[in-house]
């Protein structure tokens, strides 16, 4: 039966010799496929991973759906590899997934059981953390958002966002400050170690400096 559907994806035809549009279908995706690629990109990413490498995916491009369908399923293939190693009584990678404009990728209404909840629930006892970063507080998960560790906050500019910030913790004291100073630098930051919010002036990173 499989190798009959195929025939008729190639020859446009159903069983009935009525015409499909068959393989033209797929002629949207083709530029999405890479002739040369012998392995999943998922099994890829994890391998560089646990090798300590850093891998950087750009998804600032292209097809929004994609985007988000693309991050979630190499997101789910990390914890569900991190966890099958846990499940074997062994220790996972120590792993840091770093999502920029967060607001795009992370949606705030996913069910709890959706990939991105789930690591920041449950990531901990495989090795996995997020780093998350966005300018739209309000459009985080909760989930995410009521276990989120370390926060650090700049500035900003909408009071619905600083309402929905002003929710965890005690930024809620630093809201006027929040929307008026725009000080490079200036931070109001959350650690797991403090109990309290505090005020930081970070100074710009100079190796020099450093040195």
């Amino acid at each position: 039966p499989d190798t009959n559907v195929l025939i008729n994806l190639l020859l446009q035809k159903n069983d009935q010799g009525g015409y499909i549009p068959g393989f033209r279908l797929l002629q949207p995706f083709k530029e999405y496929h890479a002739p040369n690629r012998t392995t999943d990109v998922c099994d890829e990413i994890y391998n560089h991973l646990v090798s300590g490498k850093i891998v950087i995916l750009d998804l600032s491009v292209g097809d929004p759906i994609l985007r988000e369908r693309l991050s979630k399923r190499i997101a789910r293939h990390i914890l569900q590899s991190s966890m099958k190693t846990f499940n074997a009584g062994n220790y996972p990678p120590h792993i840091v997934l770093y999502v920029e404009e967060a607001h795009n990728i992370i949606g705030r209404n996913e069910p709890l059981t959706e990939v991105w909840p789930v690591i920041a629930k449950e990531g901990a006892k495989a090795r996995l953390a997020i780093v998350y970063a966005t300018q739209e507080v309000s459009s985080i998960h909760p989930n995410i958002l009521a276990n989120t560790e370390n926060i650090i906050v700049s500035h900003l500019n909408n009071q619905h966002e600083i309402a929905e910030l002003s929710k965890y913790y005690d930024f809620g004291d630093f809201a006027v400050s929040l929307i008026r100073a725009q000080d490079v630098g200036f931070a109001r930051i959350k650690t797991l170690s403090n109990p309290f919010v505090i005020p930081v002036q970070i100074d710009r990173f100079d190796l020099a400096k450093l040195k």
